[in-house]
């Protein structure tokens, strides 16, 4: 029986006020450079042609250019409930209970944050997400899933192994914070596991190793779909695990 592929609705958040200053693009634009051509009027000098074919080039974005995401753009502008809270540890202090914080927006804010890679937003959002997932638990989770799944699949889309990790370990810490919470993922395998099957034969390459996980990232994939294995519940959960990650 072919199982159905749900739908994972956009993440819909309520808009910000609108912006005073500019907007600044996030993605470099394409530039057509033309070929050069002779200059026809009397009394110009002829100009030498560059290249017998347009150009095209492309400025490349830069290894370490972050993401901007809607948890970036929250935080900037006081969106969010918390301030760092500075010590021999940093964490996160709540402005609100959070038994009352809405986790229907505020938890797939935090998880788009994965894809931050620089600091204080890399921290914040970290941290944040891994809180809030640890409360919330089945009663304040599990209804927000489906929104949790695109944030949940760019991080991982990523390929930067900095923001993989987080993804991967945030992705055991959800499974493991409710009873019902792995079995509720199930659906959704088949659209955050594929890129697993590209990582997972790294098991030993320095440059990939983030000394806050002491993993490296193929490690921490096979970690991870043992993790969602085990909490899925049935065996054809396992297998499903298996195949969409391209397990063997």
């Amino acid at each position: 029986m072919t199982a159905t592929v749900p739908v994972v609705p956009s993440l819909t958040l309520p808009l910000l006020s609108p912006r005073k200053e500019p907007v600044v693009a996030t993605h470099r634009p394409c530039e057509i450079i033309p070929v050069e051509e002779s200059v026809g009027r009397v009394g110009a000098a002829t100009s030498r042609v560059k290249s017998a074919r347009q150009r095209f080039h492309r400025t490349p974005r830069r290894a370490d250019e972050a993401a901007v995401t809607a948890f970036q753009a929250y935080y900037s502008r006081a969106g969010l409930p918390f301030r760092i809270k500075h010590g021999t540890r940093k964490s996160i202090r709540w402005e609100m209970p959070p038994d009352t914080i809405d986790y229907s927006v505020v938890l797939p804010v935090f998880v788009d944050g994965l894809r931050e890679v620089s600091q204080p937003y890399d921290f914040m959002a970290y941290e944040g997400a891994l809180e809030l997932v640890r409360r919330g638990g089945d009663d304040r989770v599990l209804p927000v899933i489906p929104k949790l799944i695109l944030p949940l699949k760019r991080a991982l889309n990523s390929k930067d192994p900095r923001v993989m990790r987080k993804a991967l370990h945030l992705l055991q810490v959800l499974v493991r914070s409710g009873e019902l919470i792995g079995e509720a993922l199930v659906p959704y395998y088949r659209q955050l596991l594929p890129i697993f099957n590209v990582f997972k034969k790294q098991k030993n390459m320095g440059d990939y190793i983030d000394f806050r996980f002491k993993r490296n990232i193929g490690a921490l994939i096979e970690e991870t779909l043992v993790v969602l294995e085990t909490h899925g519940g049935e065996d054809e959960v396992a297998t499903t695990a298996r195949e969409a990650g391209g397990r063997g």
